[in-house]
């Protein structure tokens, strides 16, 4: 089982890498920012609302999001 979502984990790396981060005509613009920190727990956590937009097949394509980013001591 643990192989399988190795394999998951891996492509999405993959496909994060060639299909957005290549993409030479990728802005991100962000809409709203919710910040929270922890001393406790050494956390810190941002939540936000981004568009996407990039070139897919040569049309320009808008992509909404709602991602969080943690980062731990």
């Amino acid at each position: 089982m643990q192989m399988h979502e190795d394999i998951t984990i891996a492509r999405a790396r993959t496909d994060l890498e060639s299909k957005w981060l290549a993409n030479t005509g990728l802005r991100c613009r962000i809409d709203s920012l919710r910040k929270r920190s922890s001393h406790k727990l050494g956390t810190v956590v941002v939540r936000g609302h981004y568009t996407f937009t990039f070139l897919l097949d040569g049309a320009q394509t808008v992509v909404p999001a709602r991602l969080p980013f943690a980062l731990r001591k």
